[in-house]
């Protein structure tokens, strides 16, 4: 049989006239003749990539439908659905690369910083996924951590620890009596000895430190040589008690009877004898009697010699008829004291406070008055002897009315009254 004729070969015009103008798709999308409303390209267009090469098959498509998980889908790539760069506006041809690169950055920053609406794509996961196993790796090379080490096992249970033993008693308080003798038994430190009953005994040299004998009655007891530092003596009653050589410092005796009492040569220093009754008391050598608090005491007729009072307080004293023999009142202050018929005999007032004192009458032998505050003082009648220093006193209006001045300058201060 004969062979059979090929087919007359077309010229390239009959072709572009006869059928439909096909150009070069990418894989996955269909072949569609072009519209007749659509122009012509002179030439085919550059094969950027599949994705430009389909969107310029189709001059009109709608908006494709984004599928999330996949690169690229059929009906995304269809001519229906691609249009070409010369069908979409001007701002949008130019931008075409950079929104194509722009996409899957902003969903991996969504998924980094999370979005304002929750959201989930395929990008989102695989940086996750990266991180998480980059994490793995790293844990890899550095090793496994350490295993804790166990708890530690819980003590045996032991029973309650037994409280300590009580100390014995004291075996002195035994003889807290009256007429006792503590000659062999000199502790009673810290001993609670309220309202006890030791009239007429001997607790010469006892321990005493920190005793509370708070309204006891201690009526001619003998405390001589005793350490009763931090001692509380409120309310007790100690008519003719001695405390001769006694450490009683920082001691406490207000309200308390001391009438006829001894304190010669004690320790009394920055002692309490506040509205304490000591008439008759004898207190003499006491050089350690320093801040010593006498407000509201009654020193009517006592004997004061040979003794350090320095910055003593006497607020509302009563010195009535009291002899005071070289003691020294330095910086001491003086309110409301009663000093009718007082002698003050050798005596020093240096730096002390007489301000608006009544002196009527007080007689000063052989003293010393240096820069002392007699402001406002009234010293009617008062004598100073020949010997007595007044030396730059304050003595701005203070009344000298009938004052006798035995062979001294009566006003040793310049006019304006110092």
């Amino acid at each position: 049989a004969p062979a059979p004729t090929p087919p007359p070969r077309r010229s390239d015009a009959t072709a572009r006239t006869a059928s439909p103008t096909m150009l070069p798709l990418g894989r996955g999308a269909s072949a569609a003749p072009l519209s007749s409303a659509a122009p012509l390209p002179s030439a085919a267009p550059p094969l950027f990539s599949r994705h430009v090469t389909a969107a310029m098959a189709a001059p009109r498509a709608r908006k494709p439908v984004p599928i999330q998980g996949r690169s690229e889908s059929d009906e995304g790539l269809s001519a229906e659905m691609t249009t070409t760069r010369a069908h979409r506006p001007a701002r949008s041809q130019s931008q075409a690369r950079e929104m194509a690169a722009v996409v899957p950055a902003q969903a991996a920053l969504m998924c980094r910083f999370g979005p304002r609406a929750p959201t989930s794509s395929a990008s989102c996961e695989l940086a996750m996924t990266s991180s998480l196993k980059r994490s793995l790796r790293l844990n890899s090379y550095r090793g496994a951590p350490p295993p804790s080490p166990p708890p530690p096992a819980p003590p045996p249970w032991q029973p309650w620890p037994k409280p300590p033993p009580s100390p014995p008693p004291n075996p002195c308080l035994a003889l807290v009596r009256p007429r006792s003798n503590f000659e062999r038994c000199r502790y009673l430190a810290h001993a609670k000895l309220d309202r006890s009953l030791l009239m007429f005994s001997n607790l010469n040299e006892v321990t005493l430190s920190s005793t509370s004998l708070v309204a006891a009655n201690l009526t001619e007891a003998t405390f001589q040589q005793a350490v009763a530092h931090d001692a509380a003596f409120d309310f007790a009653d100690c008519d003719d008690a001695d405390f001769s050589g006694a450490d009683v410092r920082r001691s406490s005796f207000r309200n308390a009877t001391l009438r006829e009492a001894a304190f010669n040569g004690a320790i009394i220093h920055r002692t309490n004898f506040s509205r304490a009754d000591l008439r008759g008391a004898s207190l003499i050598g006491l050089y350690q009697a320093q801040s010593v608090v006498l407000d509201g005491a009654n020193l009517q007729g006592t004997a004061i010699s040979n003794s350090w009072l320095i910055r003593a307080s006497l607020v509302g004293t009563n010195l009535r008829a009291a002899v005071v023999d070289d003691v020294n009142f330095r910086e001491s202050l003086f309110r409301g004291v009663d000093f009718a018929g007082a002698t003050f005999v050798d005596s020093r007032f240096d730096f002390a406070d007489l301000s608006g004192e009544k002196l009527d009458g007080v007689v000063f032998e052989a003293g010393h008055l240096a820069w002392t505050d007699l402001s406002g003082a009234s010293l009617q009648m008062a004598t100073f002897t020949a010997s007595v220093g007044l030396t730059q006193i304050d003595a701005r209006g203070a009344d000298f009315s009938g004052a006798v001045f035995e062979g001294a300058t009566p006003f040793p201060f310049s006019p304006e009254g110092r």
